[in-house]
């Protein structure tokens, strides 16, 4: 699948987000090594810390359906339904929950308005990594 492919796919997702807080919505798109897809958007809750981002959604539901090797994930979001920013890329809560799952995994997301594709050390430059 292509980076566009991946975006048009989290741009789909997207519109299952539920953020009546603060109207901003977004969607990921998860592939794995095999090519399958796994969607997610954030989920907004009433008592705080009850969220889930959208990134962390489609981890959820990959990592509960047994993958355990992802390739790429796309982000999108914006506060205007039918739109996305040309900027967003994950939060570091995200980013340090993808590290313990896919430590090479592509993150495709929009910077000044260009599709990049990044790895998560381009975000978190010194990331916590817990050791037995």
């Amino acid at each position: 699948m292509t980076n566009k492919d991946l975006i048009l796919e989290a741009i789909n997702a997207k519109q299952n987000a539920v953020c009546s807080f603060t109207n901003y919505a977004v969607g990921v798109a998860l592939e794995t090594m095999d090519g399958k897809i796994y969607k997610g958007a954030n989920i907004e809750h009433s008592i705080s810390g009850l969220g889930i981002c959208a990134e962390r959604a489609a981890f959820v539901s990959a990592l509960s359906n047994g993958e355990k090797h992802f390739k790429s994930i796309a982000v999108v979001g914006s506060k205007t339904p039918g739109t996305i920013d040309l900027t967003l890329v994950p939060c570091g809560a995200c980013l340090q929950y993808m590290l313990e799952f896919a430590e090479d995994i592509s993150i495709v997301c929009y910077i000044d308005g260009q599709i990049v594709e990044k790895k998560i050390s381009d975000f978190l430059k010194s990331p916590y990594k817990y050791t037995k």
